[in-house]
């Protein structure tokens, strides 16, 4: 089993990419704060990778994703 911080890095890297992506089509991290409603600080440490967010913002960015590539 690789260690804790390989698997928490496998885990987080799919989240990474769409927040990412979310925060791009927003126009950035302060517009996706405000369009998830929270904190622009709990954003950044999500995209620094210092925490995996909730499923629910997860899906939440997710469907910003979709919505901007017209699925």
């Amino acid at each position: 089993m690789p260690p804790v911080a390989t698997r928490r890095a496998l885990i987080a890297a799919p989240y990474l990419r769409v927040l990412r992506k979310a925060a791009e089509i927003t126009g950035g991290e302060k517009a996706l704060a405000a369009a998830l409603a929270v904190a622009q600080d709990t954003v950044r440490s999500w995209l620094d990778g210092e925490v995996v967010p909730p499923v629910h913002f997860y899906v939440a960015a997710l469907e910003i994703v979709e919505h901007s590539e017209g699925k």
